[in-house]
């Protein structure tokens, strides 16, 4: 045993002599914003054009995670969502119970990014110690800033995001449907819908209000054209058939969460709904997505959600900024990246206020992606799936099934044997593969699910690149390493990991694997990235 840690601690060094992946002078200077992202919230729908870099944007400094806002979408024109103040009279305040539990004051601090929007979440009170002075922005509670905020531009902000149960949710609304008392008149903008028509019809876009979720009264025209009716404007324009769609959704729906629920629901793959950031175009696409298509990113899912929920009767909008990114536990703060740029739904709620909903798919970069399955686990035959196995926190202490207490005759002798010998025929390996160009993003997350499942915690195929990251909080190095495949993989470029970066995963693979570790982590995770076929070429002569 003693031999064979020797000679563990004698290769590794060796291994890890190898040229380093990435030039050291381009790694220093990736440090320094040398590219910075800039941001049009619009919503066109086209071919996802926001940036996808892998750029840090945002450091933010928060009790809890959130949704980080830069503007409200409040209104539909007829093609999309867009940014409008559509409020006739101020909105009932929040309960005091709900505002004292969900407040927060949060510190964002620019990166690699310039804005005038004040990144913030929910609904922001006026933010301090902006570099400019605070104006209100189109929508109650966004802020805008008369100084562009550039990397290195620090401010503190107030936010108000509820988070509310089920529970609370589906009672939210009891006593308020169908009361004179209750203020709709308030939310009128909420459920108003500019309609195009009919080109033959010679008229404008006409402004139709949706009865309140539970009224039976009929939509309403609101536009100065007495000739049509609210339903008759709904019939002639392009969105007949999803006004139908949102009152079939609605059918036996008792309360407007219930039915806000069902629009999920049906925004979801079991209705063939795909994440795919490069949708046909069309004349009219959030129609065209709902009932034709069924392809598109954020813009596509949160547009139609929020479309539906005001045909249904509920008030309804789209918010546009950030997701939440991932959390550094060394910083204490959320790092957030322009692969986290995203959109998403929020409903208006009685004691509440806005509440938020995604329903873009958990395969959105924004969302974390999601991992494959593993194809092989380690030493196992084809189709052993990753679903068959336990799962198992990385990076934490727990021992191995297996006691490492037997003596050197013992099946962990035999077991670090043969992983020396698989050591030896990685260096072979390695030295044969000096000059291999660098992996795509594909392949490094191939190799990542083989050295989680060679170092005994192999996860199941619903887990996200995001939630991996997570897991490796307690090294930032080794979140680090995860967060750059993330950005390879969904950005379509950013930098390759680095070896140190390497290094601070394989420590994280090693914990909790008794006297054979620092060898099976080698196994699992070389200090190079080896092809596949040339390390199985290797192994195979070794055995």
């Amino acid at each position: 045993g003693a031999i064979v840690g020797a000679a563990g601690m004698i290769l590794a060094p060796r291994l890890d002599q190898h040229q380093p992946w990435v030039d050291p002078h381009a790694l220093a200077n990736s440090f320094s914003p040398t590219h910075v992202d800039s941001f049009d919230w619009s919503q066109r729908y086209g071919p996802l054009n926001w940036p996808r870099t892998g750029h840090e944007v945002l450091d933010v400094q928060a009790a809890h995670s959130d949704y980080w806002k830069a503007e409200d979408l409040d209104a539909f024109d007829g093609y999309g969502w867009v940014s409008d103040n559509v409020e006739q009279a101020s909105l009932p305040a929040a309960d005091p119970a709900a505002l004292a539990r969900w407040t927060q004051t949060i510190q964002v601090t620019i990166k690699a990014m310039t804005t005038t929007d004040v990144i913030a979440a929910g609904y922001a009170y006026q933010p301090t110690h902006l570099p400019g002075l605070a104006l209100s922005g189109v929508g109650a509670g966004t802020w805008l800033s008369t100084t562009q905020l550039g990397p290195g531009a620090s401010y503190s902000v107030r936010v108000y995001t509820p988070a509310p149960t089920a529970h609370q949710l589906s009672t939210a609304y009891d006593g308020a449907l169908g009361s004179p008392a209750f203020p709709w008149p308030a939310l009128a903008g909420y459920l108003t819908l500019s309609l195009p028509q009919p080109t033959s019809s010679q008229l404008p876009p006409q402004s139709v209000l949706l009865a309140p979720y539970g009224s039976r009264a009929p939509p309403q025209n609101l536009s100065d054209v007495t000739s049509v009716s609210g339903p008759g404007a709904i019939a002639d324009s392009p969105y007949a058939r999803v006004y139908a769609l949102a009152r079939r959704l609605a059918r036996g729906a008792r309360t407007p969460y219930a039915y806000a629920l069902r629009v999920e629901r049906y925004l979801s793959g079991a209705n063939n709904f795909t994440y795919n950031e490069n949708p046909p175009l069309s004349t009219y696409p959030l129609e065209s997505f709902l009932l034709t298509s069924h392809l598109g990113y954020c813009q596509q899912f949160a547009g139609a959600m929020a479309l539906l929920l005001r045909f249904g009767g509920v008030p309804a909008r789209v918010a546009a900024g950030f997701a939440s990114g991932t959390y550094s536990s060394a910083s204490r703060q959320w790092v957030v990246t322009d692969i986290d740029a995203h959109a998403w739904v929020e409903a208006w709620f009685p004691h509440y206020g806005w509440v938020r909903f995604d329903p873009t798919p958990g395969a959105a970069p924004a969302r974390g992606g999601r991992l494959a399955p593993i194809a092989t686990a380690a030493g196992g035959g084809k189709g052993a799936s990753t679903q068959q196995a336990p799962r198992r926190t990385i990076g934490t202490t727990t021992p191995t099934a297996h006691s490492t207490k037997a003596s050197g005759g013992g099946p962990s002798a035999v077991l670090i044997g043969v992983l020396a010998v698989l050591v030896v025929a990685l260096v072979m390996g390695l030295i044969a593969t000096r000059g291999v160009a660098e992996p795509s993003g594909e392949q490094l997350l191939m190799e990542l699910e083989r050295a989680l499942a060679r170092s005994g915690r192999p996860v199941s195929s619903g887990v996200t690149l995001v939630e991996l990251e997570h897991r490796f909080r307690t090294s930032a190095e080794a979140a680090a390493y995860v967060r750059a495949i993330r950005a390879i993989r969904f950005a379509g470029g950013g930098e390759t990991p680095t070896r140190r970066q390497r290094r601070a995963l394989r420590a994280q693979l090693r914990a909790g694997l008794g006297l054979g570790g620092r060898l099976r982590a080698l196994w699992a995770l070389p200090p190079q990235w080896l092809p596949p076929e040339r390390f199985r070429h290797r192994t195979d002569e070794a055995a």
